[in-house]
């Protein structure tokens, strides 16, 4: 018997498996998803050459909840997409309650675009949630950053969603500080590490409240990553 320690968390950890190119969408199809995670993120950076139909995008989202996901190429885009054709991309696949990852970049502009904010509408409309990303892929961001992010979120109601590179047990510390600082913001966060500690900060992030905790479902795309599979069964066991 498993035993759920997110009971007292207001939004209990759930582990997300991405679709990041053809390969895995034609194992998504075939494979029972609800059993290798809790909801799919759908990389459609990752999938410009494989056109997804909304009517199987809504057959998915039917078993498992979505992300969807079109990312910048300074964040660990897939393959390059104007900030117009990422707008679009997003807008053309937006499905009712889906969750939509926007960068923090992005959301954070002086000078947002009109498909910007045509988008931002139709997810009011739609009753879609954000989860507003950032990866850095250097070190941990500093406190200042981490507050910057929480305003960012709090005015758009999204996730805030935070990958910082651990490959050093200094990085560890300051990670473990940015950590406290997401629990005591009573807002709603996803934090994780990539690099050398990246597979142990997944399991503290999801036992301190990260809301999505990111595994993998063929391959990792950067270092530090679950199988999802693995990850989902791993927290259901934490304590």
């Amino acid at each position: 018997m498993s035993h759920d320690t997110s009971s007292n968390l207001p939004h209990p950890p759930r582990v997300v498996t991405t679709i990041n190119n053809a390969d895995d969408l034609a194992f998504a199809r075939t494979a029972d998803l609800p059993s290798l995670c809790d909801v799919l993120e759908i990389r459609l950076d990752g999938l410009q050459e494989t056109p997804l139909e909304l009517s199987e995008l809504q057959s998915l989202h039917a078993t498992t909840p979505l992300i969807l996901t079109a990312r910048r190429e300074d964040e660990g885009a897939f393959s390059p997409m104007s900030d117009a054709a990422r707008i679009d991309a997003i807008h053309q696949t937006l499905l009712q309650d889906a969750m939509v990852d926007l960068e923090f970049r992005t959301l954070n502009s002086t000078a947002k675009s009109p498909a910007l904010t045509r988008l931002l509408e139709a997810m009011k409309n739609n009753g879609n949630t954000i989860v507003m990303s950032y990866h850095d892929f250097n070190g941990v961001p500093d406190e200042a950053q981490i507050r910057d992010h929480l305003a960012c979120a709090r005015e758009h109601r999204a996730i805030t969603k935070i990958a910082a590179t651990v490959n050093s047990t200094t990085q560890l510390q300051l990670w473990t500080e940015r950590l406290a600082q997401l629990e005591c913001s009573n807002q709603r966060f996803s934090f994780m590490g990539m690099g050398k500690f990246g597979m142990a900060t997944r399991l503290i992030a999801a036992s301190a409240g990260s809301e999505l905790n990111y595994g993998f479902i063929q391959s990792a795309s950067v270092p530090g990553q679950w199988p999802a599979k693995l990850l989902k069964a791993t927290i259901a066991k934490l304590s």
